[in-house]
């Protein structure tokens, strides 16, 4: 005979077996990185919404069609929802049919026909486009510098786009290096996109613009990675633009300055670097950030930044053999790229707006 105390204790096991297994599916699903390996992973992704979600305002810094395919669903949803929580903690009131509002994602009235307010990823990358189109100019062209630069490497590059979207001189070689996850998850993606790949490929969507481009995965926090670079057809006798977007915050201390001191070895005169540092005396306001943010994905990688540099980081670049030419950090990023556009105010209300420095360096 069965007693109630028993039903009672089976029904117990039953009823906090299913709780447990909702509460484990949840998190599952809170923590799912898709077909990546982690947060840092992921933030490829996460960048990619950001440049599709400015992509679709009227008054656009850029276009980046293919951003929202190589984002996939979730990232996408994950900024709009980050986005439309700033601005939906504005007041709104109009004035001569001029929509005026503040808080943290507020817009000026210049402005107003704005969905977001610009991120600092969208200012990120109109910078880097134009910084990347300056150093490939052939008005670089000199008694000093003879050739022009015409070789592109992205270190990071997550799901860089510039190779098919920027109006790009002839002669470009493009190579790309992420991590393995990244890498494969890219390749879908652009084939998905209709991207073309390789300059005999035909029928596609969208064309290379870049007369070549190559790309591998490689652990950025080891050195052998210049090997499969050459291997891969770039030459370290030719001037070079070198791309660290969002990428040596991730490393270790020791691996991010190997870096910097294996690029300039490698360099000839004439090659650049565009990178974003961190601020050694900006780490707890950094931390302070990514705590307060509603998007889990960004929020996760607070834990994640293990490099960073001195407030004189000119001198430190060049203890490196990089002699800094201009320096911005994500205030002055603002003002430098859409002084008319209003941002992230809760970012610059954490004191992060300070720490994160945009730099164009040249190779010493």
């Amino acid at each position: 005979m069965i007693k109630t105390t028993d039903v009672a204790l089976a029904a117990a096991v039953v009823c906090g077996s299913v709780v447990l297994w909702r509460y484990f599916k949840r998190q599952e699903s809170e923590d799912n990185y898709e077909d990546l390996t982690g947060p840092v992973s992921f933030s490829s992704r996460m960048v990619a919404a950001y440049r599709a979600v400015e992509s679709r305002e009227k008054d656009a810094l850029f276009q980046d069609p293919m951003a929202e395919s190589l984002a996939g669903e979730q990232a996408i949803q994950q900024a709009e929802k980050e986005l439309a929580g700033k601005t939906d903690s504005a007041t709104h009131s109009h004035t001569d049919g001029l929509q005026i509002q503040s808080g943290p994602g507020m817009r000026k009235q210049s402005d107003s026909k704005r969905q977001y307010c610009v991120t600092r990823f969208a200012l990120r990358t109109k910078l880097i486009d134009d910084q990347v189109l300056a150093a490939l100019s052939d008005s670089k062209i000199s008694e000093d510098q003879p050739d022009a630069v015409r070789q592109v490497v992205v270190l990071g590059a997550g799901m860089d786009t510039r190779a098919w979207r920027m109006d790009l001189p002839e002669g470009v070689k493009w190579f790309e290096i992420d991590m393995k996850d990244v890498v494969a998850a890219k390749n879908i993606g652009l084939q998905r996109a209709g991207a073309q790949m390789v300059p005999d490929q035909q029928d596609c969507q969208f064309p290379l613009k870049a007369a070549s481009f190559k790309n591998f995965s490689a652990d950025l926090n080891r050195r052998y990675w210049i090997e499969m670079l050459i291997a891969a057809g770039w030459s370290n006798k030719a001037p070079t633009v070198w791309l660290a977007e969002g990428l040596l915050m991730y490393l270790t201390q020791k691996s991010s300055e190997h870096l910097l001191q294996d690029m300039a070895d490698h360099s000839t005169k004439g090659s650049v670097l565009l990178t974003q540092l961190f601020r050694e005396s900006a780490r707890e306001a950094n931390q302070e950030y990514y705590s307060s943010v509603s998007n889990k994905h960004l929020k996760a990688l607070k834990t994640t930044f293990t490099s960073f540099v001195p407030d004189n980081y000119q001198q430190y670049l060049e203890e490196y053999h990089w002699k800094v030419n201009t320096g911005l950090s994500n205030a002055d990023l603002h003002q430098a790229v859409a002084p008319h556009l209003e941002g992230d105010q809760q970012y610059a209300r954490h004191g992060a707006s300070n720490n994160g420095v945009y730099v164009e360096a040249f190779v010493m």
